[in-house]
């Protein structure tokens, strides 16, 4: 016993919970004044709208039709399996006509040398002119030894280059 008549056992063990609560409703306070406080440091992120374009690169070989069945193509320019798959794609596209479409989205691969580049590349001719991406994927694909993409890529940039574009 002790001089206010409790046991010391009894004495920590009330004393303990007396703290527990002052704790809790600390930190419950603190909590809600945080919260209330900075708005600014909390973040609600719904997802994202769609893009109001599609990415990628439109094949077509004339007229599409709106019903037409979609094939979405992903494509690193410096692959040797998408050189190797292109022409037969490309003959299956011909042969189905109007009522197939491509959508070719550029991948390039982190071990495939200079697949950036070539990417880039792409992007930046489907801008200045629609109808040259896909020929100059097609030189890619013709010129894919190891150092020569780059030596292309450099021509094709003089190329425009010199006319100021």
């Amino acid at each position: 016993m002790n001089v206010f008549g409790h046991s010391k056992t009894n004495f920590a063990a009330n004393l303990c919970e007396k703290n527990m609560e002052k704790l809790n409703l600390s930190a419950l306070a603190f909590l809600c004044i945080f919260l209330s406080s900075s708005p600014n440091w909390i973040t609600i992120q719904a997802q994202s709208l769609p893009p109001a374009k599609f990415d990628g690169f439109l094949y077509s070989s004339g007229r599409v039709d709106p019903d037409a069945i979609l094939i979405e193509a992903f494509f690193d320019p410096v692959c040797p399996d998408s050189r190797d798959s292109w022409p037969p794609l490309k003959l299956a596209l011909d042969h189905y006509g109007p009522r197939v479409s491509l959508r070719l989205h550029l991948l390039p691969l982190p071990y495939h040398d200079n697949a950036y580049v070539a990417s880039r590349a792409l992007h930046i001719a489907n801008l200045l002119n629609a109808s040259s991406t896909f020929p100059l994927m097609e030189q890619f694909f013709k010129y894919q030894v190891r150092g020569k993409i780059v030596q292309f890529v450099v021509k094709v940039g003089s190329f425009y280059a010199s006319l100021g574009i």
